[in-house]
């Protein structure tokens, strides 16, 4: 029987993954699969029933109890393995959750086999059965070829007088019974035991009370007042902002990005809104945010400085802030033409110097560490700059 139970709860198990997203299916294997497990459970638990005393009656109250039992343990195993999986860490997810039930199924089986063979080990011997009388009321023979009763000098009817089995007709060996005899102790053990009304009312009753109890204290809870939930003011990025997920490049003309202020269990408020580029104030105005209301407003962020250099954008109303980082847009230099400086005035237009023709240009010798052209440090007309303080840097970014 236990392996049975282990076969049906693998196949279970094993069908429950591919049926995920059908619960007409999914829903009788898991309750198949639990209430497996839950009989293993008792088998591995509890001690097996005596071989002399056989499975019990279908009306047995004890019949009763262990599938009672066997249910109860299959429900509570799914939470159980919920609560160790979080425990350890893990998901608690289908795939994690089936994969520890075919582990626990492994284990119970395993205890269950173990405790059913220890117990057919320490079973006693069934004792030889005792001569019996057939209905013609002579002895039979033992079952192990042994003497029958008639053979033994102490045994068999007396010469004088009926032996003990005639006189009692009522024991049922070697007479029929009659109508006038009083009821045996073979029809009284076949009458249906009156104990599992009473189980089947003890485990009623508690089921009842708990349902009837748990209905009034959901339906207090739902009507019961409750304090009001508390109000918020949110602030988010909006729109085309909402997806930025990388630093945006500001354009030389500024920026506007649109966000969305919401406002829910409180009153109309004024708030400042505020724009901050690297921690610095840009901007500061007023903004009235109305009750129970959803809107978006426009912030322009002005022109970043164009260094390469990220620069972290704030957007706050009150006490409630979003916000992105951005760059500035780098500067766009003109493609070179050759033969010419770049920047330089075209020969002949307004403001250029006419240079005769054939007149020599001279060139300095260039100096090695210096620019050419450059005014040395200290001449006239060099502009001095202030050395940096000690254990000041200058910052890169």
């Amino acid at each position: 029987m236990t392996y049975r139970l282990l076969l049906l709860a693998y196949l279970c198990l094993g069908a429950l993954l591919p049926a995920a997203g059908r619960p007409w299916l999914a829903v009788p294997l898991c309750l198949t699969a639990l209430l497996a497990i839950g009989v293993l459970w008792t088998r591995a638990l509890t001690s097996p029933s005596p071989p002399s005393t056989g499975s019990p009656s279908p009306g047995s109250p004890l019949l009763t109890l262990r599938a009672g039992l066997a249910a109860s343990a299959g429900l509570v195993t799914l939470p159980l393995l919920a609560v160790l999986l979080h425990a350890a860490g893990q998901p608690v997810r289908p795939v994690p959750l089936v994969v520890a039930c075919a582990v626990l199924t492994t284990l119970l089986g395993t205890a269950a086999v173990v405790r059913e063979r220890l117990a057919a080990r320490r079973a006693p011997t069934p004792a030889s059965l005792p001569a019996q009388r057939n209905g013609s009321g002579s002895p039979t023979d033992q079952p192990d070829g042994g003497p029958s009763a008639t053979d033994r000098p102490d045994s068999g009817p007396s010469a004088t007088g009926p032996s003990a089995t005639d006189e009692n007709p009522a024991s049922g060996y070697g007479h029929p019974p009659t109508t006038d005899d009083p009821p045996s102790r073979y029809a009284e053990s076949a009458a249906p035991e009156p104990g599992y009304v009473r189980t089947t009312v003890a485990v009623a009753v508690p089921v009842v009370l708990a349902v009837a109890v748990g209905t009034v204290a959901v339906r207090a809870y739902l009507t019961m007042p409750s304090p009001a939930e508390p109000g918020y003011l949110s602030v988010a990025l909006n729109g085309w902002a909402a997806d930025i997920d990388r630093p945006v490049t500001v354009p030389r003309s500024g920026l506007v990005v649109p966000v969305r202020v919401a406002s829910a269990g409180l009153d109309d408020v004024t708030a400042a809104l505020r724009l901050r580029v690297g921690g610095r104030v840009v901007t500061t105005k007023p903004l009235t945010v109305t009750a129970e209301t959803v809107r978006s407003v426009g912030v322009y962020v002005p022109a970043l400085p164009a260094d390469g250099c990220l620069h972290a954008v704030d957007i706050s109303i009150g006490a409630t802030s979003t916000g992105f980082y951005a760059r500035g847009a780098a500067l766009t230099v003109p493609p070179a033409v050759p033969g010419r400086i770049a920047g330089a005035v075209p020969a002949g237009a307004a403001g250029s110097i006419a240079r005769p023709r054939g007149a020599a240009v001279t060139v300095p010798p260039a100096v090695p560490g210096r620019i050419a052209g450059a005014v040395p440090a200290g001449a006239a007309g060099s502009i001095a700059r202030p050395a940096p303080a000690a254990g000041v840097r200058r910052a890169a970014c």
